[in-house]
Formats: C-alpha cells, structure tokens, sequence
C-alpha cells in the first residue's frame, strides 16, 4: 500500500499446541459416579463436554420439583435426539468428597450427565492418558490455567510465547475501518463475565492502559465479511457489528422503590414509544416491590400503562390525606393496591406472564430471596406481587401468604433481579450504576450495596429513599415519571435503540 492508505494491524490468535495435565500425585476416580444433588443420592456421567449438567424429569420430581428458569438453546443427544429441555435450578453438589452449587438442566435424557462447569466447580476434570477416569486436582485457579494453557499464559508482562500469525484475505476482500461504537448489547453481559472469571483467576489483572495493546484489530461482521476495528481500550469501547436481530436473550429489571415506581412507569413509556425494537427481543421481565408492578404491567399489558401512571397518581394523594401516611390507624394500604392491580391486569395476565415475569420476593422464615415465574391463576400471580410489594408495619401488619408460607417485600432480600440468563438491563430511580437511572453528582463518588443494587452516597438519593415511602405531591410524581422517561431516551439513543 501507498502512504496515504496505510493501515496498522494487530492480531491476537490461538496456538496450535498439545496441551497437557499435571497429573503428579493426583488421584483417579471412575467416570461414572455417585454423588448428592440437594441431599439426594444420584449416578451422573462426568463429561467434560457437556456444556450441561442434565437430569431427567423423574429425579427433578423426586427431589421437589424446583422453580426452573428459562434456556432459549436447545442441544442435541449424542444419538441427535431431542433433549427437550424444561430449563435449569441451582442445586448444591457432592461428589467425590467435595461441595460446589452447580446449575442443573431438566432434559428428556437417557443418561444423566455431570458438565464441565460443574466439573470445574468442583476441582474435577476427566485424565486425558484414561477416558474412563476423572482427574481430582489441588492446583490453584491460575496454576490450572497455566498447565492447561502454556502458551496462552504469560508468567510476566509481554511474556507470551511461540505466536507466529498468517492472514489470507481474499482478493476481492476490501478492509474498512469503522467507527467507535459501544460494545454490542448481546456480547456486554458475557463479556463482563469472562473478564471477571480471568481476573477471579488470576489469569489477567486490570490496568487502564497497556503499551502491549495494539488499537486496531480484525474482526467478521454478521454477513462473513472481514472488518478492520479501532478499539478503545481504557475506555472499554468496542465497535457494535452485530445485527439487533443476532441477540439471543436480553432481559429486563426493575427495582424496588415504593412509590418512586412513577419513574418506571416513565421508563416503560418510553420504551414503547421508542423502544419497540428493543422489546421486541426481550425474553423475560423481572422485578421487585414497585418494579414488580412496573414489570407486571410491561409484559402483560403495555396499552394500560396510562391507566397505571394515573392509578398511582390517585394512590399516593390518597396516602398523602393520611394522618401519618400509610401506616395510619384503619387504613388499609394493601386492600387499596389490590383493587388497583386487579382493575388493570387482563384476565389471562397468568398465563402471559408464565415463565416470563420474575417476581422478587422474601420467606418471613428464612429471610431467603425467592423469584417466582410460575402462576396457577391470576389470583395466584396477585397475591405474589402484593407479597413482594408488603413492608411490615408500614403496609400493614399481616403478611401475604402464599401456598402455605408468609412472604414480604422481595426488596429486603434482592430488590434488582438480574436473570442468570443473557444480559439483564436494569432499571432503577436511584442514582448508581445501573443502566437506566438519574444520574447525581455524589460525595466522594461512594456507592454502596442496597439489598443487590449499587447505589451513589449523594443528597438526591437520601431525598429519594424518604420519597420511596412517603409519597411527594403531585407535581414531584410528574417529574420523577418525566425524569424516568428522559433517562430511558438517553439509554435508547446509548445502545441504538432509539426509534
């Protein structure tokens, strides 16, 4: 190339190598084996190539029938059968003397299979010199990753070794470069995560700039093509080539905020005025205390939200009218907002919401979080979202009882799901580090944890939680439901959502 079109490249490529097990003093067990799944005795299939650790329908009953989540794949049996997944629970292991939680998938399967996740949890992986016995390993978390990988881990900075790269393009291939854009919505998520698990590790630490990273990178857009990338490392920008149409699973989550829940009310306006793309490939809605209802309404009834914002208006003047609010002597907080939430909700709102409403909520006996998506009836769904919108004393002073146990506000416990699946947008009318949310000027910029939520130290959000639970007049709710608008255009216009 001439001058005036010269182009930097920097590629970053697996090697070709064997790579071994430390395998010195470490026992061997067989592959089949005998464990616990949640105090149950159980025979699984180590198989590190499993992406799943799977159980049958049966055992899944034997053992109590657990809440399952959502898994939007659906792998083929080694015969290319159907596994016909149901979805997956968290379930406590032990196997081979050790203990390790595990995410375990509900399958029409022949074989029960133990994953290479959960192999991992436990410190297992199978001996590659004998196929039919698992390697039981003391190394550390980065030793492991050395052994395995020599080539990939460097023992110092620049120490990585035997990289050597061929690029073919081919003739009619022409390189552009691209603009900066944020990283891709479906990849955020996972890209965090692996980040996480390399830093957890010790693989890699975290630096703000590096003289051994290079800016410019290829990469192949969504249609095959090879493209010539600009990334922005100290900021973490990455371009966005993916198609909106390649995300596979995106949620959405609300937190609690009593009767600051307006401002989701403004944030699910927005996202039905412009957003319709983005809900579009939302796969499931989740919630706590207010957002519960915020959720409820956005997933069951987006034409209703009107009616919601004036319900809300009309419920906060009827507690501003009491002596000492809601918790004044013969009023009836929780009978108010029950009538609210019926006359809203459609007569199918149950069946809608199956699997696709995450509702937080909390045990009065052992204070344990609990997100419920299955519901028998439109009752059956009301009465969980009142149990995650009760604050005792405040609200009353029984608790909502659901199938035989009490439960509260799901706020005390987790008052931001995040969904195990995909990436969880969240939303939020406090300021911190959520996706949608005010965003304050704080002391010393200190957050600090609020039952699973990040929250900004900072004068707004001390008003805020006051708010929260003594409702402010009229014109405040018209801002917070204005502010929770506006903030949700900027996060469309953010990740290209806007329409």
């Amino acid at each position: 190339m001439d001058d005036e079109n010269k182009i930097e490249v920097m590629v970053v490529c697996g090697v070709e190598s064997e790579y071994k097990v430390n395998q010195t003093g470490e026992p061997y067990h067989p592959r089949t084996c005998t464990g616990k799944m949640n105090n149950k005795e159980v025979q699984v299939w180590a198989d590190s190539c499993s992406p799943f650790t799977l159980i049958d329908k049966s055992f899944w009953e034997s053992i109590g029938k657990y809440e399952l989540c959502p898994i939007d794949i659906e792998p083929e049996g080694y015969d290319g059968s159907e596994l016909h997944i149901k979805g997956y629970f968290t379930a406590d292991l032990e196997f081979w003397g050790r203990k390790a939680k595990g995410k375990i998938a509900v399958a029409e399967t022949r074989k029960m299979l133990l994953g290479w996740r959960e192999l991992r949890a436990l410190g297992m992986t199978l001996n590659p010199n004998h196929p039919d016995q698992v390697l039981l390993t003391e190394l550390s978390k980065k030793d492991k990753w050395s052994s395995l990988f020599p080539e990939l881990v460097a023992q110092k900075l620049g120490g990585l070794k035997k990289f050597e790269h061929k690029i073919v393009l081919k003739k009619d291939v022409t390189l552009k470069v691209h603009k900066v854009r944020n990283v891709s919505l479906v990849l955020r998520g996972k890209l965090k995560e692996e980040l996480k698990c390399l830093c957890d590790d010790g693989v890699i630490e975290p630096i703000k700039a590096s003289e051994w990273l290079s800016p410019i990178v290829l990469a192949k857009n969504a249609d095959g093509k090879i493209l010539m990338l600009r990334v922005l490392w100290e900021n973490v920008l990455w371009r966005n080539h993916l198609k909106r149409a390649s995300m596979k699973h995106l949620n959405l989550s609300f937190a609690g905020c009593g009767f600051l829940g307006i401002y989701h009310l403004g944030a699910a306006s927005a996202l039905c005025s412009h957003g319709q793309s983005m809900l579009k490939v939302i796969k499931a809605f989740a919630g706590a205390s207010a957002g519960s209802l915020a959720a409820a309404v956005l997933s069951t009834v987006p034409e209703k939200i009107e009616e919601c914002k004036e319900f809300t208006y009309k419920l906060s003047e009827e507690v501003r009218k009491q002596n000492f609010g809601a918790i004044t002597p013969g009023y009836d907080f929780m009978n108010s907002l029950r009538g609210g939430i019926e006359s809203i909700l459609p007569p199918n709102a149950h069946e809608i919401a199956e699997n696709r409403l995450y509702i937080s909520i909390t045990s009065t006996k052992s204070r344990e979080n609990c997100l419920v998506s299955n519901f028998a009836s439109r009752d059956d769904l009301i009465k969980v979202l009142l149990a995650s919108s009760y604050v005792p004393i405040y609200a009353g002073m029984r608790a909502v009882e659901y199938k035989g146990e009490k439960w509260i506000d799901g706020g005390f416990s987790n008052s931001l799901p995040v969904l195990p699946l995909g990436r969880t947008v969240t939303i939020s009318p406090f300021s911190g580090r959520q996706d949608i949310c005010p965003q304050d000027k704080g002391l010393l910029d200190f957050y600090f944890k609020f039952t699973k939520q990040d929250v900004l130290l900072s004068p707004a959000n001390l008003q805020r939680f006051n708010q929260a639970l003594f409702p402010p007049n009229l014109e405040t709710m018209e801002s917070v439901f204005q502010a929770g608008y506006n903030d949700t255009l900027l996060f469309l216009r953010k990740e290209n959502w806007f329409e």
